[in-house]
This record gives C-alpha cells, structure tokens and sequence, in this order.
C-alpha cells in the first residue's frame, strides 16, 4: 500500500491513524517500502497514551462512538 501510494503521490505521505494509542499502527518507513511520513495524525481516545506515541506528529482525543465523525476536514490524508 505504501509503496504504491509513495508512486503515486510522492513523498511524504500524510496518514490517520485511527483508534491509535501508545503505539501506531504504521510500520517504520523500512517496512513501508520506504515511504516517508509527513504528517501522521493520530487520533484515539486516551491522551496519554497519545502523548507516548513517538510516531505521531499530532492527537487528538475523541470517543467515535459517542461522536463518530472525524474532526478532520475530507481528504487531507493519503490513507
């Protein structure tokens, strides 16, 4: 996926990572077919453990059960 969308868009990519926490759900750009990341927004529902996540370049905090859309405008990530 990574490799084909670094084809696609370039670099660097911007990502989600939905229902993130201490850890993401994106690998290290090696593993990514050397895609590199922009941006990578994480959101989940505990700050803390957002906070920790090294990866992430921002959070932010929301239970999507309680509110389920996205506090992002449409299209601004590549996945």
């Amino acid at each position: 996926l990574f490799s084909s969308l670094r084809a696609a868009r370039g670099e660097p990519l911007d990502v989600l990572d939905l229902c993130s926490s201490w850890l993401s759900h994106y690998p290290p750009s090696e593993a990514a077919g050397g895609a590199r990341f922009h941006r990578v927004a994480g959101l989940g529902m505990n700050r803390d453990e957002l906070a920790a996540n090294k990866a992430l370049t921002e959070i932010a905090v929301q239970d999507l059960n309680k509110r389920p859309k996205l506090p992002y405008s449409d299209g601004p990530f590549d996945a």
